[in-house]
């Protein structure tokens, strides 16, 4: 279990579900996973600071992978 990731789990799926603006937000406990994360994992090619440049980007994305895990490409 990654810490920091335990508040996104869903526990019931609601089909038709109604995404809320407020939900799955990314926390400095979550970028920071991402962060550890890129660092074992070099041949990825990516650097703290190419992450740091685009952070609003980083951050959306990391958000839309939340939800589609969690609800798939259906969620509205």
């Amino acid at each position: 279990t990654i810490p920091g990731f335990g508040e996104y789990k869903v526990t019931k799926f609601e089909p038709n579900y109604r995404l809320r603006g407020n939900e799955f937000p990314i926390t400095e406990q979550v970028l920071n996973a991402f962060r550890n994360f890129i660092k074992e994992h070099p041949e990825l090619g990516v650097s703290e600071a190419l992450i740091n440049s685009h952070l609003d980007y980083v951050r959306r994305r990391i958000r839309a992978e939340l939800i589609t895990a969690a609800y798939g490409l259906e969620v509205q």
